[in-house]
């Protein structure tokens, strides 16, 4: 439901969404995904996929495609060592 004075949308059910990023990501992609998704009411994580976790000492900063700093709220594993 959109309230017409705040332009805030209430829902009764919350979505959670993991959106994955790692470095060279587009930002304006992941920027403009994660913003609307929050925006909506959505529970958004994003979460840096790095297939060298082990030498990157558990950095959650990811270098965009354009040399923008975005900084992940975890990492994404596939349980591989």
């Amino acid at each position: 439901m959109l309230n017409a004075q705040s332009r805030t949308f209430t829902t009764r059910n919350t979505a959670n969404v993991l959106v994955l990023v790692s470095d060279g990501s587009e930002e304006i992609e992941t920027v403009t995904v994660v913003d609307v998704l929050r925006r909506a009411g959505a529970l958004v994580e994003l979460s840096k996929v790095d297939k060298n976790l082990h030498l990157t000492e558990n950095k959650l900063e990811c270098t965009m495609s354009r040399g923008v700093k975005v900084v992940a709220d975890s990492h994404f594993s596939l349980g591989h060592t």
